[in-house]
């Protein structure tokens, strides 16, 4: 279907359907429950105020959006797209819908549980980099070179302080700490 629709379950009643345009695959909330992220098989994610049905934003990408996260409380939202498989990591404004950032050559993407702190892989000819990124900074902070049998999933701690990239290799798991 190409609309969203946001219930109210004090009253058992739809809001106002969000009319995404394109087959909605995936929705979040944020974390404050002011906004709501929709994303579809299209190059766009939309930010939507789903008490009135407003669309605030479209969160527009060169490329299919595959994830989005809301981050830094409820004040960005990260989105992920993909093309010839590179995903490509775009930090938005949740208020404008402006880009403030963007991050090339990363995939399998993680938000941290307080959404300030982002690590995603860079993949090599022959070794992976993990890149860990301060949201609300929109900078790069740390970067983590020389794995060569990540898996294709990274976990973050809840603080964050450390993160786990899965290995290929079942027996092989690493902890890396950083601050």
């Amino acid at each position: 279907d190409t609309n969203a629709i946001v219930w109210d379950t004090s009253g058992g009643k739809a809001l106002p359907t969000l009319k995404h345009g394109a087959p909605v695959v995936a929705e979040k909330f944020s974390p404050d429950g002011a906004q709501f992220v929709t994303r579809g098989e299209e190059n766009v994610a939309r930010l939507w105020d789903p008490w009135s049905g407003n669309q605030i934003a479209i969160l527009a990408s060169d490329a299919p959006v595959t994830d989005a996260h809301f981050c830094d409380g409820s004040a960005k939202v990260v989105t992920v797209s993909l093309r010839n498989l590179v995903h490509v990591a775009h930090i938005w404004d949740a208020r404008t819908g402006k880009e403030l950032g963007r991050f090339r050559d990363m995939s399998h993407v993680t938000v941290s549980e307080d959404g300030n702190r982002m690590i995603g892989m860079s993949l090599g000819p022959a070794t992976v980099s993990v890149r860990l990124w301060d949201i609300p900074a929109v900078e790069l902070i740390a970067i983590f070179d020389g794995a060569s049998d990540f898996a294709g999933h990274l976990v973050l701690s809840p603080e964050p302080q450390s993160f786990a990239p899965g290995a290929t290799h079942s027996s092989i798991l690493a902890l890396f700490s950083f601050f």
